[in-house]
């Protein structure tokens, strides 16, 4: 765990729906992940997916019948930002322990030495940070820990409205003339 100290490589986001200032709701202790906040992945303008969270959303939509996203905002964020960056099992780690949140139902089924045991306290992560990100190293170490359930791909939850601008974006989520191999990497570590 670790602030990125340059967010460049980051900066744009993209977020499928719309986008109001009020929309950033307060963040609360989430069984798994972050409750509330405002949720971005990654923008890959090159790419096939324009986002990791596009990529994982299309492969729910033909196994659950979902339909295409209605709207996008791209969102630059400001190079101030105050961003916890997670990059694997041994950040989440790290974050239990600086932030501890034990689960008494998590204590019952899994013994007190395996990582899954205790919890991030997201509430008090978020007094000091504008968000959180999990990269897609992250994403791919705790896809089969219940403890991190449900976070399935590069994103960032954010905290905090950090954002100097927000432009509707209206170019296609999946570019069919690209092949999905030329995807950059999320991972700058």
């Amino acid at each position: 765990m670790h602030m990125i100290e340059k967010w460049e490589r980051y900066r744009l986001q993209l977020h499928t729906g719309s986008f109001l200032a009020h929309e950033i709701d307060e963040v609360l202790n989430g069984t798994t992940k972050p409750g509330g906040g405002f949720w971005t992945s990654t923008f890959h303008p090159q790419a096939k997916y324009a986002s990791d969270w596009v990529k994982f959303w299309t492969s729910l939509k033909f196994k659950f019948g979902i339909k295409d996203f209605e709207k996008a905002v791209l969102l630059e964020v400001s190079p101030e930002a105050k961003v916890c960056h997670i990059d694997g099992v041994a950040d989440l780690e790290k974050l239990i322990f600086k932030y501890p949140r034990v689960s008494i139902d998590s204590l019952k089924r899994i013994p007190i030495d395996r990582m899954s045991s205790g919890t991030i306290d997201w509430e008090a992560l978020a007094r000091d940070y504008d968000g959180v990100h999990l990269t897609r190293n992250a994403a791919a170490e705790i896809h089969e820990m219940d403890r991190f359930a449900g976070w399935d791909c590069e994103s960032t939850c954010w905290f905090k409205r950090v954002f100097v601008a927000a432009t509707p974006y209206s170019e296609p989520l999946i570019r069919e003339d690209v092949a999905e191999a030329i995807a950059p990497s999320t991972d700058i570590f």
